[in-house]
Order: C-alpha cells, then sequence, then structure tokens
C-alpha cells in the first residue's frame, strides 16, 4: 500500500503525480522508494533503446533525477510518467526481500495477475505451479503450465484497454492480446 501511494499515477497526491504536475524548473522531494524505482525504470529504458518507456512517450529527457537529494526537477513541464510497467515488480521485490530477513525462504509473492515472484517452492516441489492463460473476457484457456522457482514472471494485456504504448510512435499496441516475461531472479 506505500509503494503504491508513491508510485501510482491515479492518486492524486502520489511522488508519480507530483512530479506529472511540475511545470519546467520545478523540482518535487520524492520518498527513496519512489527514487529507486525511478533508476531502475531510466536504466531500463537506456537498456531497451527506449522501448520501455515510463514516461509514456512525453520523452525522459524532460525529467532530470537528483538521487542524492532525492528530488525531481522538470527541465520542461508535460511529463507523463507511468510507473505502472515497473512499479508492480519493484514492490514484489521489496516483499521478498522483507520476507527473506525474516528468513522466509519459501514462499510464492503474488502481485495480481500479472506479477509472480517464485522464491524457493515448497520442499516436495520442484517449483511453483503456474498456468499462463488466454487474455480475452471470458477465455479460461490456459496457454502453458510452468514450474517456477527463483523465477519473476510478469505479464502485460489489452483486456483493459491500450494502456501499451509503442514508444516509436505514442500509439496504443496492436495485433496481439498479451506478452510474458519469465526471468531468473538475480542472486543477492
Amino acid at each position: 500500500d506505500r509503494l503504491e501511494q508513491d508510485l501510482s499515477r491515479f492518486i492524486g497526491n502520489s511522488d508519480v503525480s507530483r512530479i506529472n504536475h511540475l511545470a519546467a524548473g520545478q523540482g518535487t522531494r520524492v520518498s527513496p522508494w519512489t527514487m529507486d524505482c525511478l533508476a531502475i525504470a531510466w536504466h531500463v529504458s537506456g537498456l531497451t533503446g527506449g522501448a520501455f518507456d515510463p514516461s509514456i512517450g512525453s520523452g525522459l529527457q524532460r525529467l532530470e533525477l537528483a538521487p542524492d537529494e532525492f528530488t525531481v526537477h522538470a527541465r520542461e513541464g508535460g511529463a507523463r510518467l507511468d510507473l505502472g510497467g515497473i512499479g508492480k515488480g519493484y514492490a514484489v521485490d521489496r516483499i521478498a526481500e522483507a520476507l527473506e530477513e525474516w528468513e522466509i525462504r519459501r514462499a510464492l509473492v503474488h502481485g495480481g495477475y500479472s506479477s509472480v515472484l517464485a522464491l524457493e517452492p515448497p520442499p516436495d516441489q520442484d517449483g511453483w505451479p503456474l498456468t499462463l492463460s488466454a487474455p480475452g473476457p471470458g477465455d479460461r484457456r490456459v496457454l502453458a503450465r510452468v514450474r517456477a522457482r527463483q523465477k519473476a514472471i510478469s505479464a502485460s494485456g489489452v483486456r483493459k484497454g491500450d494502456h501499451i504504448q509503442d514508444p516509436r510512435t505514442g500509439r496504443a499496441a496492436h495485433g496481439r492480446a498479451a506478452a510474458w516475461v519469465a526471468v531468473p531472479r538475480e542472486a543477492e
């Protein structure tokens, strides 16, 4: 809940909403978690050549991060920051860290239907049994069954609207109903 209060663009006084309302030359202080998530988002945007774009096509260059001061400054107004593509995974990772601090090693952190982080499975299992289902309304087909251990799985689709945008055009992506990504969890 705390991370959602900071990272959601749908909450009026969240860190992200305040960033989105900055005029040129203004700045706002953000939480350490928000700054960490922003730094990761900027890094991933760079790694993907802008294919992952947390600015919804408005241009990351409009914003400048000052990590040591936990502030974000607007070089120009009009930023449309949305951390939905990375924020839930960030929250799931923080939950997994808390569980491990409490020495809970066997867990499946479920951040809703789109984000899962599998730690160690139950003793008698080689992985957590998961299904990837068809994203269409009313479509209950199972597309794949997987066993997850020390793995993050995330999905995104267009069932709830055209919120996935092609950063090259700024328009909604079409032609695919959903995409899934699975990556091994990095060792601490």
